[in-house]
């Protein structure tokens, strides 16, 4: 039965692969058949996993390119499907007819709701959690869900590796008994003393429950913290970033090496920071990974550039119903002081429901925006007008704002109405759209 079920799964793996489909039915098909196939399977021996709100993708591939550079055959769940059934074909497709091995390390981005059920099968060498935050209220609820559906999976038998600025994800250290190796960023240039957003994920100590204190912010609610009665503080990092190059894309961890990063915006520090500690713990030759990171080009990008009508543009990909996602966007494009038009829009409020809740738009710092510099605001999409209400409420001009309910009008909008460098903080599926556009347009 065990091989029936495996070449089932490699058949339809194949005929998915052909025509660019399928990258969770093998195993949704595979899991039907048999519930405990992924028992019965070979797990690599080492194997990383990488869940959290944001980071998954960009870490998980970036790690896994790491280890491919050093001679390591790696199983990755490249499509980012992440859910139960993408990453029963991922390992189904790692595997013989008899259920034997074939890759040396397994780099697997998990979400954060579905570790529960993929760690029912194996647990992972290392466990990456980069960040949590509130996310798909539809989803997850509150945060604090899915912070409990993580905790309960994890076994003393992992290596967890946290983001020490996130007081939220260090409390998944307080009870474990094996490995913890921390990681994060001791101060950056755009540091605040207060919140960007009055809406922090976890705001009291754990044990004490009084109200942590922040020497300072780096963005959302990650920073550097402590408990007043220091029951609950900021752990010690063994990979710290210790100084940042944002003008020549580079980075200082424990004040010696220097590691480079895709863009200067800051998530990718993190990312980067991630992918060096693991590449460090698992011992790979440090000059062939910083060689690849330094390399290293995103089959999913988040950050993309174009040209239209001979000026400047960027996509930054932002996730809906995450504000710590967009945050980031707004203020990469706030950082600009010159002339510059705004492209905000979607199709869907959700890539996986049927959604019309907005509330968490009024998460999103879109205050961060500075008016005087803008030239013109197009919201695009069928939720054009809600983003140009929330605009105005934010402190843009409503002369500033331009409504274009046609996606496909975007770049046409853009060349006979504005001016500036353009900044499209768009969610995936109209940065998609605007990569066609730019694309058709440079066949014309």
């Amino acid at each position: 039965m065990k091989m029936l079920v495996i070449l089932v799964a490699k058949l339809i793996i194949r005929v998915g692969k052909l025509v660019h489909r399928g990258s969770t039915l093998p195993g949704d098909v595979a899991l039907r058949m048999d519930p405990d196939i992924l028992s019965k399977i070979e797990i690599p021996k080492l194997s990383v996993a990488v869940t959290g709100t944001t980071g998954k993708t960009s870490t998980t591939q970036t790690i896994a390119d790491v280890f491919a550079s050093c001679g390591y055959k790696v199983a990755h769940n490249l499509s980012g499907a992440n859910l139960i059934g993408g990453v029963a074909t991922l390992l189904l497709d790692s595997v013989t007819l008899s259920g034997k091995c074939k890759k040396d390390v397994l780099v697997l981005e998990v979400d954060e709701r579905y570790a529960k059920l993929v760690f029912q099968y194996f647990q992972p060498t290392y466990f990456v959690v980069t960040n949590l935050s509130r996310d798909q209220l539809a989803r997850h609820g509150h945060y604090d869900v899915v912070y409990d559906d993580i905790a309960r999976c994890i076994t003393d038998s992992m290596h967890l590796v946290l983001n020490a600025d996130d007081p939220f994800v260090c409390k998944l250290a307080l009870n474990h008994k094996g490995p913890v190796t921390y990681f994060g960023i001791k101060e950056t240039a755009q540091d605040t003393a207060e919140p960007e957003i009055d809406t922090l994920d976890l705001c009291y100590c754990p044990k004490c429950h009084e109200k942590l204190h922040f020497d300072r912010y780096h963005y959302g609610n990650l920073g550097i913290w402590n408990c007043p009665n220091h029951d609950y503080d900021r752990p010690e990092c063994a990979y710290e970033v210790t100084g940042i190059d944002m003008e020549n894309q580079r980075f200082t961890i424990n004040g010696s090496e220097s590691v480079a990063i895709q863009h200067d915006i800051l998530y990718n520090i993190y990312n980067n920071l991630v992918v060096y500690a693991i590449s460090d713990l698992c011992r790979l030759d440090r000059k062939t990974v910083l060689s690849s990171l330094k390399s290293f080009n995103f089959t999913v990008k988040r950050f993309d550039t174009f040209t239209c009508d001979g000026r400047d543009g960027y996509i930054l990909t932002s996730k809906n119903e995450t504000p710590i996602s967009y945050n980031q966007s707004l203020k990469y494009v706030s950082l600009d002081s010159s002339l510059k038009t705004i492209v905000v829009g979607f199709k869907r409020v959700s890539g996986r429901y049927d959604l019309m809740d907005l509330s968490w738009l009024w998460d999103v710092n879109f205050e961060c925006l500075d008016a005087d510099t803008i030239d013109h605001a197009v919201c695009v999409g069928p939720f054009a007008n809600e983003l140009a209400a929330r605009l105005v409420h934010a402190g843009i001009r409503e002369e500033q704002i331009v409504i274009e309910p046609v996606p496909g009008n975007t770049l046409q909008t853009v060349k006979d109405k504005t001016k500036g460098t353009i900044y499209a903080t768009v969610y995936f599926d109209m940065a998609k759209e605007l990569t066609k556009l730019v694309e058709s347009e440079k066949r014309v």
